[in-house]
């Protein structure tokens, strides 16, 4: 929504956006609900893949410390005839 606005507010007048020149309708800032439209899903394709890739580097991470502070400290896996973890 907020991109909708900056585009009819202020988004015509900067001239790095070439608004004024875009013949596309996803810049056209007499349009501001297709803006918003193609702006909300453009974010939904870019977060699709983002979103897994952070998770996957959170569970590994997760993964790694829980193997390195829960086993190694468990005192329930101590074998006592060779006096080791």
């Amino acid at each position: 929504v907020g991109h909708a606005v900056w585009t009819v507010n202020r988004g015509r007048d900067m001239w790095y956006t070439m608004i004024k020149e875009s013949p596309h309708d996803e810049f056209d800032a007499n349009k501001p609900f297709l803006v918003f439209v193609y702006s909300f899903l453009n974010g939904i394709v870019l977060y699709g893949y983002l979103i897994p890739i952070s998770l996957y580097v959170s569970v590994e991470i997760a993964k790694a410390t829980q193997a390195l502070y829960f086993i190694n400290f468990d005192v329930d896996m101590h074998y006592e005839p060779s006096d080791t973890r």
